[in-house]
């Protein structure tokens, strides 16, 4: 997972931020992104994965949600709406 978090830090920018969920999942939130941004994000991030489980003769499951945060939306609120989808 070190390598997997170690390869999403090299995709984001400064001002985004990378948590982990629980042991499998991680929460990007990606600032002033537009959701075209985010799926070309998510595309480079799967490519990435893919090289990955070649050279470490893995399997590695990539799942992505792309939720866009509303005006004046609470984080918590969503959190919930990323869950959901």
């Amino acid at each position: 997972m070190k390598q997997v978090a170690r390869i999403i830090q090299g995709h984001i920018r400064q001002s985004d931020l990378m948590a982990r969920r629980d042991h499998h999942h991680f929460w990007l939130l990606l600032s002033d992104t537009d959701e075209e941004h985010a799926v070309n994000l998510a595309e480079r991030l799967a490519t990435s994965f893919r090289q990955l489980a070649c050279v470490a003769d893995q399997r590695i499951a990539i799942s992505v949600k792309i939720v866009c945060c509303l005006p004046g939306e609470p984080l918590d609120t969503l959190m919930e709406r990323a869950e959901a989808a």
